[in-house]
């Protein structure tokens, strides 16, 4: 007599897991298998079922809200940042009428619009080499305009100098960029930009640029007639410029404790 071999079935090892969750304070806690080294989402699964089981379920209605095709709702972060208990106790006191959902959406635009408002109230910040650059005359103590000399390639390079050095110069950028393009021509007059393309604010101003101490050096000078040629006196040395503050929307102080304003003609504001 032969004994025949028969193929046993497989066989699955499982591991007994205990699971709690903590809601309102209250504490649940419930046994239940996974097979061994079970992903994350089989173990919430099982832990999940394993709840339903032994818990009395009930569904109540509380309000309907619509979504949209293609919308998923907000996301788990959100209903975090606004908790189904914060909506609860605003339905409660009559300060909304709005489903869950809605109502988190409806914060999450109030969230934005709050933050775009923040943004837009923070005037940006004024310098006094930028309001400089392309001035056509300049106020003193706000009285008259006067005829003036400025040494632009020193307002340049404050500016250029204020940006990251490692700002590659691109066609794109030389383009749509009007302060940067008019910091490269002021610093160097024959500027040519292929010459440049690729090359960084670094490098340009390493090439360019003033490299010893330029504080003391006359940055505005006044000028008795409008001739090039007339005798100038010494306004503002870089160091001024460097330590003006600013006065009101177009003026400024300087250490010397003289006003000066910038101005361009119409079509240059």
């Amino acid at each position: 007599m032969c004994a025949c071999a028969t193929d046993s079935p497989p066989t699955t090892t499982m591991e007994l897991i205990e699971g709690s969750i903590e809601f309102d304070g209250v504490a649940l806690s419930v046994e239940f298998q996974v097979p061994v080294r079970a992903s994350s989402t089989e173990m919430d699964a099982a832990f999940v079922a394993a709840l339903a089981q032994q818990a009395t379920i009930s569904f109540t209605t509380i309000g309907e809200t619509s979504v949209p095709a293609g919308d998923s709702g907000p996301s788990y972060h959100d209903m975090q940042e606004w908790p189904a208990h914060d909506w609860r106790q605003e339905v409660a006191n009559c300060d909304t009428k709005l489903g869950y959902i809605e109502w988190v959406k409806h914060n999450i635009e109030a969230a934005k619009a709050e933050s775009k408002s923040e943004l837009a109230s923070v005037a940006p910040a004024r310098s006094i080499f930028l309001e400089g650059l392309d001035a056509t005359w300049i106020t003193i103590g706000g009285i008259g305009s006067c005829w003036f000399s400025m040494r632009l390639d020193l307002m340049a390079q404050e500016i250029l100098s204020a940006m990251p050095f490692g700002t590659v110069i691109t066609r794109d950028l030389y383009d749509t960029d009007a302060e940067l393009r008019s910091c490269l021509n002021k610093m160097c007059d024959d500027f040519e930009f292929p010459d440049w393309e690729g090359r960084t604010i670094g490098q340009f101003i390493a090439k360019n640029g003033q490299h010893s101490d330029q504080s003391s050096t006359p940055t505005i000078m006044l000028r008795a007639t409008a001739d090039e040629g007339s005798s100038m006196l010494n306004f503002a040395t870089l160091h001024d410029l460097r330590n003006a503050i600013p006065a009101d929307s177009n003026d400024w102080m300087l250490p010397t404790g003289q006003g000066i304003g910038f101005r361009r003609a119409k079509g240059g504001q």
